[in-house]
């Protein structure tokens, strides 16, 4: 390792080479001071926004519920769309301005927080409580997915994406419960898709979603295997698509569907052996085999988390 003193004669020595003036080391140093608190300001700014999204989240709520029985059909509706519209304005105004992102992310769950509450509450408000409930949810959340479709066409950022893309599946879904459309197919369609949009997703400037739709596209495989195959005579291949979840994970580089994977292979395998060697004398050599088949995925998820990391520094 250098010493103290041998990196300061160096530090002279390129100094009076390059006939770098005091001045000039000075505003060098200085810069990266500045740079540096540039990162803890922007730090502090999102703590800040978070922590003013929630107060104000749960403000209104708390108003909101305190009042709720004084208040007419059009207090309800204005007291709960209202304040989504507001958000999804400041949202707006603040995106085309190119605000820091966290501010406009707040603003915008708050948005689309109250503005679907809102609308549910102006639907049973003129309905009386009467109708179908599936088929407002498909109208809302398709108005709202067209909404925030159209402002992230406007205005690239990720937030408006996410919930035009979610409340677009919350549409679908309503509409296919509708139809009459069976559990099982609107499961294998929204899990898949949401896997195959986040695989899209991922070379994009707005990948900072990814995560959470292969977290939720394989939790929704994963139980839609699961509900297939329980009780019947091949149950047991669950391990098999459990295993190619985890496989996946690696081809696709997400940590989140590697966890779900993992999770329900460890989940299963004890089903298993719970169901079918409890009242048995195996069932101890059982858990010892447990035990070491835990551990052997365990190293296994292990070494493909490693080939995720090196995934990741590739690309």
């Amino acid at each position: 390792m250098i010493s103290k003193e041998k990196a300061m004669t160096e530090i002279l020595a390129l100094v009076e080479a390059h006939n770098i003036s005091l001045e000039e080391l000075t505003s060098a140093l200085s810069r990266r001071e500045i740079e540096a608190n540039k990162g803890d300001a922007f730090t502090l700014t999102r703590v800040f926004s978070y922590l003013g999204g929630i107060f104000i989240l749960a403000g209104l709520s708390t108003y909101i519920g305190l009042s709720w029985g004084k208040l007419n059909s059009a207090a309800r509706i204005i007291i709960t769309l209202g304040p989504g519209i507001i958000c999804l304005i400041i949202a707006f105004t603040m995106a085309l301005q190119t605000v820091r992102r966290s501010s406009v992310a707040i603003l915008v769950i708050l948005s689309a927080i109250f503005q679907s509450t809102g609308l549910f509450v102006a639907v049973y408000e003129f309905s009386n409580g009467g109708g179908d409930i599936r088929v407002a949810a498909f109208i809302i959340f398709a108005v709202l997915a067209i909404q925030y479709g159209l402002i992230f066409a406007k205005v690239k950022r990720t937030s408006f994406l996410f919930f035009a893309v979610y409340f677009a599946f919350g549409s679908f879904t309503s509409l296919c419960s509708v139809l009459n459309i069976p559990y099982k197919l609107i499961e294998f369609i929204c899990g898949s898709s949401l896997l195959a949009l986040s695989y899209g997703l991922q070379r994009t400037p707005y990948n900072s979603i990814c995560g959470f739709g292969y977290f939720v596209g394989s939790i929704i495989l994963l139980w839609l295997g699961f509900d297939l195959l329980w009780h019947s005579w091949v149950e047991i291949l669950y391990i098999a698509i459990a295993s190619f979840m985890l496989y996946a994970s690696t081809i696709v580089g997400s940590r989140s569907m590697l966890v779900t994977s993992a999770i329900a292979l460890f989940s299963y395998i004890s089903y298993f052996t719970s169901q079918h060697f409890m009242d048995s004398m195996g069932w101890p050599i059982c858990l010892i085999i447990l035990g070491i088949v835990f551990f052997g995925i365990g190293n296994l998820a292990l070494r493909l988390n490693k080939k995720l990391a090196h995934h990741d520094s590739i690309h």
